[in-house]
């Protein structure tokens, strides 16, 4: 499973992807804290699930 995490708050984007990890050990947690890199995520890698704060820059 690959799970892209959209938070512009680093303490945010840890506690989701420590939560996520104990959840599910073989997942891929990928990070983004911004916009552009949200973006470049979406478009480079096959995604399963995207968390994402709609309150971001």
């Amino acid at each position: 499973m690959q799970i892209l995490i959209a938070d512009d708050l680093r303490i945010h984007r840890f506690n989701i992807k420590t939560y996520i990890q104990r959840l599910w050990a073989n997942a891929v947690v990928y990070e983004a804290k911004n916009l552009d890199e949200v973006i470049t995520c979406v478009f480079d890698t096959e995604l399963d699930l995207l968390i994402l704060d709609i309150n971001m820059p």
